[in-house]
């Protein structure tokens, strides 16, 4: 998925597939975050992993804040699967 919506999205279910998932109309995901690490840096810089849901690897934007001061903590990001 590219954007913040989309026609051709693919979903995986761990335990295979949902009663009437044929009939499915619409789909609402949202990002979460379940882990990042490591827990501190240091002000030069740092590479941090961050597991979650909710975002693929074309995923556009991705804002890493901090929650007192609203300063973003990323420069950049790559995401490099899912699963």
């Amino acid at each position: 998925m590219s954007g913040s919506s989309s026609d051709n999205v693919r979903v995986y279910f761990t335990d295979g597939l949902p009663t009437g998932y044929d009939t499915l109309g619409g789909l609402t995901i949202t990002p979460t975050f379940t882990s990042i690490s490591p827990s501190s840096a240091s002000a030069g810089g740092n590479l941090f992993t961050v597991t979650g849901n909710g975002f693929g690897v074309e995923t556009a934007t991705l804002d890493l804040v901090h929650s007192t001061s609203g300063t973003q903590l990323c420069e950049s990001f790559e995401i490099i699967g899912y699963g």
